[in-house]
């Protein structure tokens, strides 16, 4: 069963006639990793969107074609169902984030699950050692650089363990030791199974290069397979 499937999907959004997207075909197997390049407002975050179950259940438009993860309906499924299966890094995380300390914003998604505190705090401690955040811990995520949003983010949606990583443009405010510390850390999952969805800017997304076995670029709603030279 592939994690993520994507048939046939037009999307635009409520007021507009445009089409972010334009018939988008993908699928996304177990263990693999997906890269999504393009230019600005080519269509990846409303992609990510559409795999996240974002769209069509709580952003209207006019949506059409079959979107499936882990083989359910992804209108049946929204966000709340997928939650189980999804970590998704928005392109800007700090709207996402409720919780007064870095290490409650990372627990909050366990603890929601009904985890016992001794596994959240085992899970927390692992994930901000290997990211290399521990001195964040108790930081106001609100008040922290962009960088450090992102890895909180990024924290944040794999502590859980989804089967499915999403990530809009999540690498780019990372200085280079982060960045291969997040590399890292995606790559485990992908070895472990975790399927990887990673949508960067057009002429960025080469810095997930040993990640990504397949690599689309996304242009005026279409979607088209890079082939190496």
């Amino acid at each position: 069963m592939s994690v993520l499937v994507l048939s046939g999907i037009k999307f635009a959004y409520s007021g507009s006639n445009r089409k972010v997207l334009d018939g988008v075909d993908l699928s996304i197997e177990k263990g693999e990793a997906v890269l999504i390049s393009g230019p600005s407002g080519g269509g990846k975050t409303t992609l990510c969107l559409v795999a996240a179950t974002i769209i069509p259940t709580r952003v209207q438009g006019d949506f059409s074609g079959m979107a499936e993860l882990m083989g359910q309906g992804t209108r049946k499924l929204g966000p709340s169902g997928a939650s189980e299966y999804v970590g998704y890094v928005m392109q800007e995380p700090e709207f996402s984030m409720i919780m007064p300390t870095v290490e409650d914003e990372i627990a909050f998604g366990l603890e929601n699950r009904g985890r016992e505190p001794a596994e959240v705090a085992v899970a927390v401690e692992g994930v901000m050692t290997r990211l290399g955040m521990e001195g964040l811990a108790g930081r106001d995520p609100r008040r922290l650089s962009s960088g450090e949003k992102q890895l909180v983010a990024m924290a944040s949606a794999v502590v859980h363990k989804p089967q499915l990583v999403i990530l809009d443009e999540a690498l780019s405010g990372l200085d280079d030791d982060k960045r291969a510390l997040a590399l890292a850390e995606l790559d485990a999952m992908r070895q472990g199974g975790a399927a990887l969805l990673i949508a960067e800017h057009a002429g960025t997304g080469r810095q997930a290069p040993f990640l990504s076995a397949r690599r689309y670029v996304l242009q005026d709603g279409r979607l088209a397979e890079e082939v190496s030279g």
